[in-house]
């Protein structure tokens, strides 16, 4: 596992963590935190298509956390913390593969 990933499982993590903190225990914290729970029993799994769905689950908490924050004052704190949690998961999920890519020679080659 790259620094990559270990850092995008923390993220997930701690985006588990945020959702409990911030619904409590209720139904709702449940909810949002079983996609991301099911989604670490794939990664544990070390099936490589585990990465691509982390960064395809992360969107969706991204989109939540930036709405909740404009639309709701009170809740903008963990509304904030989810969004940047998701978002950073969805770069961390993605790092190796666009250093990957952008490694390549410079200078017109068939990387460009």
């Amino acid at each position: 596992m790259t620094p990559a990933h270990r850092a995008a499982v923390a993220a997930l993590l701690a985006l588990v963590v945020v959702q409990w903190l911030w619904h409590g225990v209720t139904l709702a914290a449940a909810v949002y935190s079983l996609p991301l729970l099911l989604l670490g029993l794939l990664l544990a799994s070390r099936r490589p298509q585990g990465w691509f769905w982390a960064g395809v689950l992360a969107l969706p908490y991204l989109v939540h956390g930036t709405v909740e924050a404009v639309a709701s004052p009170v809740h903008r704190g963990p509304a904030l913390a989810e969004a940047l949690l998701a978002a950073a998961l969805a770069v961390l999920v993605s790092w190796d593969g666009m250093r990957a890519r952008f490694a390549g020679k410079r200078g017109g080659g068939a990387n460009v």
